[in-house]
């Protein structure tokens, strides 16, 4: 029966999630129109055989699934096809939080068609997906790994720190940020840091220069920073009200 034979194809080629663009390939294994490849996912997914994730995408089952569970990130990474984990969800895979997070955290390069400053937010099973769109030049930092066994993209641990001072409201909020920059001390390169800073100017250098002096960290980095032109000053967490404690000499505010 055709509907066992999709199953069994979906298995042989290796594929955890079923997304548009394998539907050619699957019609093709099994002979058959993309119209009626529909309707067999249709009759295994109300048969419970597979689940629907979104706008086409399919799984199969845990029970038939072969290898691990499928996992959010696994999920997060389908939402488009260039994105990685970041932020929060970037700082549990960098184990520099102790969070037990419901919300995945993706980013992904906008196109032209696309608002520079597009958010996306997906309600997949029982986890809230966020997709945050940046400007193509700001989308690096991206490391391959695994989870479990499945490839996976995710922010290195200097790009996930440096999210945390531009969007500290997709990471826990500052002093979750602040916390991860302390349980990273012995594990980042500085200077990496300082350049990824660089990408998004100085209110960001200034914030990384601060965080070097408040944990005693990396001397000549933070001295580099106190020393870069400033005529502005910013708050320290961007997603808070601009008010504080001046902190004349970091051209900021103490805003948390």
């Amino acid at each position: 029966m055709k509907h066992i034979e999709l199953l069994k194809t979906i298995g042989t080629l290796g594929i955890r999630i079923l997304k548009p663009q394998d539907y050619d390939l699957v019609a093709e294994k099994l002979d058959i129109t993309k119209n009626y490849l529909s309707i067999l996912l249709k009759k295994l997914t109300h048969a419970g055989l597979l689940r629907k994730l979104f706008r086409g995408n399919f799984c199969l089952s845990n029970n038939i699934l072969a290898g691990s569970p499928l996992h959010e990130f696994e999920i997060g990474q389908t939402l488009r096809s260039s994105s990685a984990i970041c932020c929060w969800s970037a700082m549990v895979h960098h184990g520099l939080t102790d969070q037990i997070l419901r919300t995945v955290y993706v980013m992904s390069p906008y196109d032209q068609m696309t608002p520079a400053a597009s958010q996306y937010v997906y309600n997949i099973e029982n986890t809230r997906y966020i997709l945050i769109r940046v400007k193509p030049y700001l989308y690096f930092g991206i490391e391959d790994t695994f989870i479990g066994e499945s490839p996976l993209k995710v922010t290195s641990i200097e790009r996930t720190l440096i999210d945390g001072l531009v969007r500290p409201q997709y990471c826990g909020g500052f002093l979750e940020v602040i916390e991860a920059f302390k349980r990273a001390e012995n594990r980042i390169n500085p200077d990496q840091l300082v350049e990824y800073a660089k990408m998004y100017g100085v209110a960001t250098q200034k914030r990384l220069g601060w965080v070097f002096e408040t944990l005693d960290v990396f001397p000549q980095a933070c001295a580099f920073l106190k020393k870069v032109a400033c005529k502005n000053t910013y708050t320290l967490d961007v997603s808070r009200p601009n008010q504080g404690l001046p902190l004349k000499e970091w051209h900021l505010k103490k805003n948390f």
